[in-house]
Formats: C-alpha cells, structure tokens, sequence
C-alpha cells in the first residue's frame, strides 16, 4: 500500500515538472540595454540585435503560437541612449520586428498595443506611445501588410493589415517607440488576426522598393 502510494506520489510529481517545463520562459533577451521578456504563453523571443538607431533598428525574432500574447520592456527608465528615433521625446528606439507565425492560421490583421500597465491599454497622455507627434516618422513599415490604423485615444496601437501571413510564414515589422516618462518595464500586446476599432482613413504604406524596405533587406542579407 505504502508502495503504491509513493509511485502515485511520484507519478503526481513527474507530470507536475513535466507541466512546469512545458510552460517554461527562454531566457530574457537583452539589446542594447533593453531587457525583452516573454509574459505568459504564446510568444517566444529567439533572438535580438542592434542598437535602436532607424538605420540600426533593435530587431527581434518571435515565434507567435497565440492569438494574444504579451512581452515585456525594460530599462527605458535608466538608458543612457535617449531618444534615437530622432523625434522630440525623451526616450525613443527603433523596433524592428521578424515574427513567425505558428498558429496553425493564416493572419490577415496583426495588432501591436503598448501598454504601461499590465492588462491596462495606455491612454493617450501617459507619455508611452508609437512617436506619437511625430509624423516624419511615418509610414510604418511591414512587408506583407500594406496598410495600417493607428489610434492613440481608447488605446495605443498600430493595427496591421491589407496583407497575408501563411501558416509558418514570417513577417516584418518596424516602427518607434517612445517614452516622456519612462517606467521601469512597459509592456507590448500582440494579436494576430485582431481587425481593430475602425478608423475612418488607414494609412498606405507605400514603402516596398524604397531606402527603407532596402535597409530591411540589407540588414537580413547581412545575417545570412
């Protein structure tokens, strides 16, 4: 009896680790003084590089198996780079984005949201934003998804679309990030297949063949 119970016990514990290994993080990765983390499930973070700058944009690649995923940033609050998006807030970096869809799906929207609060959308005002002001950034820029809404008022998000991301297909992303008051760590929601709130005019993206799809290309033609 006593035997039993100990390889019950056993048993018990065995498919506990087994559950916890399963829902286990990759390691945080860290660019440039920036820390990237996965929160919960769905997303994993494989790699990262560059310094922030729009000609050296912080590149990240992401496998996505959710629908709904989160990471985290941090150390805006105390980088020592500024804002190197070239735009007037305080704190600012280039985010370039290469996510590979394992969803089993195919994606026709992808909706990037910032949050300053974990499960809060971030009201216009908090000083978090996509280079909110900032029009000469803009376009942003995917190389599938031809055109984009953006709002700054219910939420903060850039909502992607115009475009097919096949099951086990990867798509690219860029845009900035800026901060007037930067916290410790801010967070980024992702939903693929996501429509969004509608929006009256979305902005095109006309930017394929030009300087800055080619500082894309050569990037990627540089890391193969």
């Amino acid at each position: 009896m006593i035997m039993k119970k100990n390889l019950a016990t056993a048993l018990a514990t065995g498919l506990f680790l087994l559950g916890v290994a399963g829902m286990a993080h990759s390691t945080p990765v860290t660019v440039n003084g920036l820390t990237f983390s996965e929160v919960g499930t769905g997303v994993t973070i494989t790699g990262g590089s560059g310094t922030g700058t729009q000609s050296d944009p912080i590149t990240l690649q992401e496998t996505i198996t959710g629908l709904d995923v989160t990471m985290s940033i941090a150390g805006l609050n105390s980088w020592g780079n500024g804002n190197l998006t070239g735009s007037n807030h305080d704190s600012g970096f280039w985010l370039l984005k290469e996510v590979t869809n394992n969803t089993g799906a195919d994606w026709n929207f992808y909706d990037h949201e910032l949050q300053e609060i974990l499960g809060t959308p971030s009201p216009d005002g908090d000083g978090l934003s996509f280079a909110q002001g900032a029009n000469s950034l803009r376009p942003w820029w995917s190389d599938v998804f031809m055109s984009y809404n953006e709002v700054i008022t219910t939420r903060d998000y850039i909502n992607f679309f115009d475009g097919i991301v096949p099951d086990t297909a990867t798509v690219s992303f860029l845009y900035a990030i800026t901060d007037n008051s930067p916290v410790a760590t801010f967070y980024l929601r992702q939903r693929p297949n996501y429509e969004g709130d509608p929006v009256p005019e979305p902005a095109t993206m006309l930017l394929l063949g030009t300087g800055l799809a080619g500082l894309v290309g050569a990037r990627r033609r540089k890391k193969a």
